[in-house]
């Protein structure tokens, strides 16, 4: 079987779909004194596949926010269906992902921070035998443009400094 390598690739995409694709969406998070659901400029045509591993790359930690978590989602629809409930309260890129936990009587699914337009299957399992839960994710096809939303899950942040980040096939 032949393997393209990374420049094999590139040309086939490009072959064909007649460009390469765009893959790394991304738009700044501004800091409001809000807890309300703000709307960003980042707009993603019809068309478009959003792969299910968005992040958050943040530059400056939030510190005094009482709660230091962020939603993405879309505007006018699922205000977390990207990103539920990621922590901002230290510097890095923070992948959505489920939080996978060694129990004492089974390891298992605790909690997820994809939001549900990318997670086929989110069922938090326990610390008993035979309840690991479910978690499957998927692509998300884009069949109307969406525009990008967040929320910030207190109205109290000072320092915090992000961009988010979505991983896009852009066919338009």
């Amino acid at each position: 079987m032949w393997y393209p390598g990374l420049r094999g690739f590139r040309e086939w995409k490009k072959e064909l779909f007649g460009r390469e694709p765009n893959m790394d969406y991304k738009v700044r998070l501004p800091l409001v004194a809000s807890a309300a659901v703000q709307t960003t400029s980042l707009v993603i045509p019809v068309g478009a596949l959003i792969y299910p591993y968005p992040w958050i790359e943040v530059l400056t930690a939030e510190a005094t926010g009482t709660t230091k978590t962020v939603d993405v989602g879309i505007s006018g629809g699922d205000e977390d269906g990207f990103l539920d409930g990621v922590s901002v309260a230290a510097t890095g890129k923070i992948l959505g992902r489920a939080t996978y936990t060694v129990g004492s009587n089974d390891s298992y699914f605790a909690s997820s921070t994809v939001g549900a337009l990318l997670a086929l299957q989110k069922i938090a399992g326990a610390d008993v035998v035979g309840d690991n839960g479910v978690y499957l994710i998927e692509p998300y096809v884009v069949t109307a443009a969406l525009t990008v939303c967040y929320t910030l899950a207190a109205a109290d942040y000072e320092e915090m400094d992000a961009w988010f980040h979505i991983p896009v096939y852009d066919f338009s």
